[in-house]
């Protein structure tokens, strides 16, 4: 009776192990990313393959021992299970956006399917395909936005400012020139009060983007003065909506109150770029319609 006990409980943990592991490797690829390279796209198309050739067999090996295994693990086993054939194809479907062509990629049908229609819709009425170039207004300065930030900008500045000096001043004389290092400590709230002050500039800031062909450029104006960055976009670029990133001063919210979103684009660098976060929800989606399909209707590039 102790051999057997001691065989269940031995089983109960190698299966327990295994199930952990298909989970753990489950969960590396759950979210499809929209910005997912080739070679990640092709990684998690390999090991989801490799999921689904295992599935069938840990499946029945959960069902056979499912009394000598945790019922939640074994309830998010079958749910995860469940869901690995549909991310696989997506993930094949991502594979053939930055791949086109490459071994068990595939395409997504109804966004084609959509698309022809559109072609032959445009076709039936004589209609060009691709305009020159897309400009738009995706920014006006705005004094209140930017008051609200300045105000709150300079308030915690001028804080972390006294509180930084009465600090070290205080410290200087108990410890010594080693006080310095709150410098180090002050310098993260310093951090922060710069984001606010590029915000509030940001604010103040007029904001064009033009994107003519797979050139992108974005404009901003303050007080005359103009600044331009151009980026180049791949081929296989689609324009999303998400959080804004590192090239977009953006704090606070809308007029809504929701989180403030823009319009998002990969760069041939690898690094995404933002913009239209001051646009009403319903411009920025129309806008980043418009941007897909003008990128769509673009011919391959040659290099």
């Amino acid at each position: 009776m102790q051999t057997q006990f001691s065989d269940e409980n031995e089983f109960d943990q190698e299966l327990t192990e295994d199930v952990e592991r298909f989970l753990a490797r489950f969960s590396s690829w759950i979210d499809v990313d929209a910005t997912a390279s080739a070679k990640k796209s092709k990684a998690a198309v390999d090991s989801l393959g490799r999921l689904v050739a295992e599935t069938n067999a840990l499946q029945q090996r959960v069902r056979d021992g499912s009394e000598r295994i945790d019922r939640r693990l074994a309830a998010t086993f079958w749910s995860a299970s469940g869901q690995v054939p549909s991310l696989l194809d997506e993930w094949r479907v991502r594979l053939g956006v930055v791949a086109p062509g490459a071994p068990r990629s595939s395409v997504d049908l109804d966004t084609l399917q959509a698309r022809l229609q559109e072609r032959e819709a445009r076709q039936e009425l004589g209609v060009s395909a691709l305009p020159q170039t897309i400009r738009a207004h995706t920014g006006t300065a705005s004094v209140a936005s930017a008051l609200g930030i300045g105000i709150f900008a300079l308030g915690w500045n001028g804080f972390t400012l006294v509180h930084a000096i009465f600090m070290i001043g205080g410290m200087m004389k108990s410890f010594g020139p080693i006080a310095l290092l709150l410098v180090f400590f002050y310098s993260i709230f310093f951090g922060v009060g710069a984001v606010m002050v590029l915000a509030t500039i940001a604010a103040l800031s007029d904001e064009d983007v033009d994107l003519d062909g797979r050139t992108l450029t974005i404009t901003t104006k303050f007080f005359g003065r103009v600044k331009r960055k151009v980026y180049t976009l791949p081929d296989w670029a689609k324009a999303e909506i998400g959080k804004p990133v590192s090239n977009e001063t953006a704090m606070g919210s809308n007029n809504n109150g929701n989180r403030l979103m823009s319009i998002v684009v990969p760069t041939t660098t690898g690094k995404p770029v933002s913009f239209g976060s001051r646009l009403l929800p319903q411009e920025r989606q129309m806008l980043m319609q418009k941007i897909n399909g003008y990128l769509a209707a673009l011919p391959p590039s040659l290099t």
